[in-house]
This record gives C-alpha cells, structure tokens and sequence, in this order.
C-alpha cells in the first residue's frame, strides 16, 4: 500500500513539473494553419529567448543558444543556460497550443490602455498580454532595410512592411480569436536601446483590413 502512494505521489511530482515547465514558454506569434510558428522562452531572472520553428519540424530563426546535449540532444537555451528546452519540446508545444484568450475590443483607440508615443516594444507587450497574436508573414517577404533588423533581431515578426522614406512609418498587424485585425503604425527611425536594436515608437493602432487588402496606412 505505501508503495502506492508513493508511486502516485511520483506521478503527480512528475505532472506538476510538467506543467511548470510550459509556463515558461510562450506563443508569441500565432498563425493558424500556418506553417511557422515563433515561441518565447523565459527563465527565472528574465532572460528571454525566442524561436520559431516550422510544421516539419525544424528551427526556422532562433537567438536562443543551440547546443547538443550529452545523449546527442538538440536543446534551446536562454543567455548563460539558466533555463534549456528541447527542440521537440518546443514543437509539442506548439503543437499543442491552443488559443483560449477572449477578443479585446479595440473600437476605441484607449481600450487597450496605449498611448500614442509610446515605444512598440512596451505597446506589443500590451496587445500579446490581451489575447491578441502576430499575424506573421514569410522572412521572403521582407523589403530589406530596417525591416530585417525589426523581423529578425527585435523578433517582431507581426512587422508587414515600413516606408523606406519619409516619417518611416511601419505596419503591424495581430488578430484575435474572432479573426479581427488590428494594424499597429509606428513612426520615426530605428532607435537602439537596452531592450531592443530597433526600437520604434506608436502612432495609432485601430482595428482595420490586412495589409494586402488596402493600403499601407489605412483602415
């Protein structure tokens, strides 16, 4: 009988760790039926990684640290190894995930609490946190320009395009679970800061049609 219960009480350790494990990933770009998906993993002291990771599977674009661990494993890790995850890990959870947020109405520009001004970085935090997510397109798609540093190194693949002259607009959209699209503009060239390498700064955000369906800055 005691070996029972400790028996259960192993399964539910092993449960448990299973579930806290996944809570430090994160989708942070989902497109459904796509066929790339990126995932953010996050250690305790904040360090923060990102990849996507297409149906094959297989690593796409990654800042993680990629390594082979000693039973010849392929492992994704977070700066100085705090937290590692397993590429096949990552993919179950990709696999797994299922959108369950409730759409934000955003009919009015002050719903979602942003500011006109205020860094995308800190805006896109506010969107993903409000159940919307990055409508992604293909590293294909990229004009060149800035827009390679935003898709790759800021990992802000919900990027559509930016005005090569001019205020330097750029165009991001997300959606939600009800299929809405909301365009995000900013304004103004790169700025490097300690967060980011290009760092951009809100204009106005409404929800709107794709990029594909009208032009670049309207809704």
């Amino acid at each position: 009988m005691i070996v029972k219960v400790k028996s259960m009480i192993a399964l539910s350790m092993v449960f448990l760790v299973h579930l806290s494990a996944n809570s430090d990933m994160a989708i942070i770009d989902y497109n459904d039926g796509g066929d790339v998906q990126a995932v953010e993993i996050k250690d305790k002291r904040g360090g923060v990684c990102r990849v996507a990771m297409d149906v094959v599977p297989s690593v796409v674009q990654t800042n993680c640290i990629r390594l082979t661990n000693s039973k010849g494993i392929k492992i994704l890790c977070t700066g100085k190894k705090q937290i590692c995850k397993r590429e096949d890990e990552v993919f179950d959870f990709i696999k797994n995930y299922r959108p369950t947020s409730k759409p934000t109405n955003v009919t009015h520009n002050n719903s979602l609490k942003l500011r006109q001004g205020m860094p995308y970085s800190q805006a896109r935090e506010i969107i993903l946190d409000a159940g919307w997510q990055g409508k992604n397109i293909s590293p294909r798609d990229l004009t060149g320009g800035e827009t390679t540093e935003i898709f790759f190194d800021n990992g802000w693949r919900e990027l559509q395009d930016c005005a090569g002259t001019g205020m330097a607009y750029c165009r991001f959209e997300f959606r939600n679970i009800a299929n809405q699209t909301l365009v995000v503009i900013t304004i103004g060239e790169c700025v490097k800061t300690s967060k980011v390498k290009c760092e951009k700064y809100l204009e106005s955000w409404s929800l709107g049609r794709p990029l594909h369906s009208r032009g670049f800055y309207s809704n």
